[in-house]
């Protein structure tokens, strides 16, 4: 699980700098996207994409020099569109489930986040 782990901190921050997507969470500024640069500190893991803020010349990619005004980093830009932030203003926000609910939607389904892996993995989600 180790090297798995390790292996798909390295293909997030690959896949960034190769399509440069948006990325679209719910708390991830808050709570998953810290985990993410943990790991990728720990493990050694670089992006020449995700990184930037359009200061440099890193890498001589000219497409970053947009990034000073819209990268991942900063909570006002939109390479990464925190829902939960959005919508709350910037304030305090409310759990995933309960917006869910109040809209009409499921919510929790009786798992907690650290089953998700292992039933995307066996085809149960």
């Amino acid at each position: 699980m180790k090297i798995q782990k390790k292996r798909a901190n390295f293909l997030f921050f690959k896949s960034i700098d190769k399509y440069q997507p948006t990325l679209v969470s719910w708390n991830g500024k808050g709570f998953d996207m810290p985990v993410i640069h943990y790991r990728a500190l720990k493990n050694s893991v670089v992006s020449e994409i995700y990184w930037e803020e359009g200061k440099s010349n890193w890498g001589n990619n000219s497409n970053t020099s947009s990034f000073r005004y819209n990268n991942y980093l900063n909570k006002f830009h939109n390479k990464h569109i925190d829902l939960m932030a959005k919508l709350s203003n910037f304030g305090p926000g409310a759990p995933l489930s309960d917006i869910a609910q109040m809209i009409g939607a499921p919510g929790k389904t009786g798992i907690d986040g650290s089953k998700v892996c292992n039933y995307y993995l066996e085809g149960r989600a």
